[in-house]
């Protein structure tokens, strides 16, 4: 059964209040995402996984940050294509998590297919500047798409 969307909403209004005493509480932000999400709100669910993202991120939590990356990257493809652009900022997050935790390999994999999803949004500028920071990642050119 489905949560009645009254309820998501006072749940919402819940957390906001919690947030302006913890802004940077990754997994408050996290929460929030979810239950925006469930209201039908992509655009604002997408805004507080960024966050919450960043805010693991921030904190060293970097498999975090990268499994909300990759939730953020299928919210966009299912959910939200028109928010193509996102993919640039989360990929670079992603990124740096990864060259952290010391997975080139993986950083350099998700800016060039993230590049490859920007290409097909139509985002070219976008895609060549993800690709430019894989190629120097690796110490080469960057990939042509």
């Amino acid at each position: 059964m489905t949560e009645p969307r009254e309820q998501i909403l006072r749940t919402l209004a819940e957390y906001q209040k919690l947030l302006e005493e913890r802004p940077d509480d990754a997994r408050m932000l996290l929460r929030v995402g979810d239950l925006q999400l469930r209201a039908d709100d992509t655009v604002q669910a997408l805004t507080f996984f960024c966050r919450a993202a960043e805010a693991f991120a921030k904190s060293g939590q970097h498999f975090k940050a990268l499994a909300v990356g990759e939730h953020i990257l299928h919210v966009i493809q299912d959910r939200a294509p028109e928010k193509a652009a996102t993919i640039t900022d989360i990929a670079r997050l992603m990124a740096t998590s990864y060259r952290a935790l010391g997975r080139v390999d993986e950083a350099i994999k998700i800016s060039v297919e993230s590049a490859e999803a920007l290409d097909r949004a139509g985002l070219t500028a976008e895609a060549t500047e993800l690709r430019r920071s894989a190629g120097e990642l690796s110490g080469a050119e960057p990939h042509s798409g």
